[in-house]
């Protein structure tokens, strides 16, 4: 007996930040978004190179292949692998042992597919009745000594294929491959981790839930709209779930027991933000694994720019994620992308891949304009109250205070904080003046309530990461009187 080794997918990091901030949302439109014609296009802002973008072009659909259910074969030196289901891992067999050489994963979400001799397929493309995983030959090389193996594959713990391989110092050739058995759906494999079982929880009537749930009436302008309204839902409603962590419970929890439960860790708010922006015709929905810290994080692009949606407010564009977030750790990541054909969703997964330190608004402060924004949003809202900067000296003695600080990796975290204003993208201004608008009131109705009854008069300012309010129901005498 030949013998696979199963885990289950290790995602375990919490992000947490200071401030709370609340706004209101708008009525708003829907925009449809066209799905991609093909996989293997992954944007630019995602990847700093594209040797390892997948050129597939078939399977788009949920049809399964024709026969042989597997099939192995070896072309401009990569090891392609085809499943009519899905296929867990293989392992490389030297003659006689029960134990593999060498293991190819079709991901690295998880430590056990880091030892020294396992090899990480380069990608995988996967949906409910087709998988196909790719992998150079160099890494084979790197992991198996010359001679011949054994070639087992296993779908849900059953072998499905058998095949040898022929490895010399410059190459590896396949022979007398063999279907032993026919492999399991991803839907029905207890063995499938949770990011490829996703394709199976995102369905219609998820869709429909989550959509209600997290956007109730709205309908969405733009990807713009649904990114920040949904990590605003998410941020307010979902706490993270110490519990399932220390308990080392890491089966992915679907998006309807999310909306139910509420809690959950790194791998289910992704899980449920993608479902969200797919709920909604944003797509694709790309989720990021990133390897050195065992963290997840769902993405979108927009505009050719690539923003994190990491549990709490506000999404984050990458450069500054790498700098703020990540504290400028250089980690490879898997890139999951996410898209639907016919209802039915897709996923391409790149692994071992370093993200672009893109950055486009490299100033990484509130510009004033957007701050004097907030404030006329806020004296919108609250025309009893009258601006008076007379009042800056009692601010900076007595007035109210909200410390906003940006988002902090549990375990993860900087000896000092950043103020939440380095994450701030034009991308999201007019979310970004709702917020801090949003925050002013939330200062305003805690602490003068009585100016906000009888009317009267306000000041308030931003510096790093305070933002102080003050507001009075009585003029304040000019110091030259």
């Amino acid at each position: 007996m030949k013998y696979a080794l199963i885990t289950a997918s290790v995602l375990f990091i919490a992000i947490i930040v200071t401030a709370v901030v609340t706004e209101k949302s708008a009525p708003i439109n829907t925009q449809s978004i066209e799905p991609p014609l093909k996989i293997g296009i992954f944007p630019s802002a995602l990847i700093s190179t594209t040797t390892s973008a997948s050129t597939l072009e078939k399977k788009l659909t949920s049809e399964a292949i024709n026969e042989p259910l597997v099939n192995i074969s070896i072309t401009n030196a990569e090891l392609t692998i085809e499943a009519a289901g899905y296929i867990e891992q293989v392992g490389f067999f030297k003659p006689g042992d029960t134990m593999p050489t060498a293991i190819l994963w079709s991901h690295s979400f998880t430590p056990m597919a880091r030892g020294k001799e396992d090899v990480i397929a380069d990608r995988v493309f996967i949906n409910k009745t087709y998988m196909r995983l790719v992998v150079d030959t160099y890494k084979l090389l790197e992991a198996l000594k010359p001679g011949t193996y054994e070639v087992i594959a296993w779908s849900n713990g059953l072998e499905v294929l058998r095949a040898y391989a022929i490895v010399t110092h410059s190459g590896v050739s396949i022979i007398e491959p063999e279907v032993i058995g026919k492999p399991a759906s991803v839907c029905d494999a207890a063995t499938a981790c949770g990011e490829f079982k996703l394709i199976c929880y995102i369905n219609e009537t998820s869709i429909k839930k989550v959509k209600e749930v997290i956007y109730g009436n709205y309908s969405i302008y733009s990807a713009v709209d649904a990114s920040w309204l949904a990590l605003k839902w998410v941020d307010e409603n979902i706490v993270y779930d110490k519990e399932k962590l220390e308990k080392g419970e890491y089966d992915l929890y679907d998006p309807i027991t999310m909306l139910r439960i509420r809690k959950g860790i790194c791998m289910d708010y992704s899980a449920l933000l993608a479902t969200a922006l797919l709920s909604v015709g944003v797509e694709p929905v790309y989720m990021i694994s990133i390897d050195n810290i065992n963290h997840m994080a769902s993405a979108v692009e927009i505009n050719g720019l690539l923003f994190l949606l990491d549990q709490v407010l506000p999404p984050i564009e990458v450069g500054d994620y790498v700098d703020y977030i990540l504290l400028g750790s250089k980690s490879t990541v898997s890139i999951l992308k996410y898209w639907t054909i016919n209802g039915e969703v897709q996923l391409e997964v790149l692994n071992d891949v370093e993200l672009k330190n893109t950055d486009s608004y490299p100033i990484d402060e509130l510009g004033s304009d957007v701050f004097s924004a907030a404030v006329e949003e806020f004296m919108r809202k609250h025309p009893e109250l009258i601006p008076d900067p007379k009042l800056e000296s009692l601010l900076n003695a007595i007035g109210s205070e909200l410390r906003m600080y940006a988002p902090e990796l549990v375990g993860y975290g900087s000896e000092g904080k950043y103020p939440i204003t380095v994450l701030y993208s034009p991308t999201f201004r007019e979310w970004w003046i709702k917020m801090l608008a949003d925050c002013m009131e939330q200062l305003a109705k805690k602490y003068y309530n009585s100016a906000l009854r009888s009317g009267g008069y306000f000041w308030t300012s931003l510096s790093n990461d305070r933002l102080r309010f003050i507001a009075v129901n009585y003029a304040v005498p000019d110091s030259n009187t």
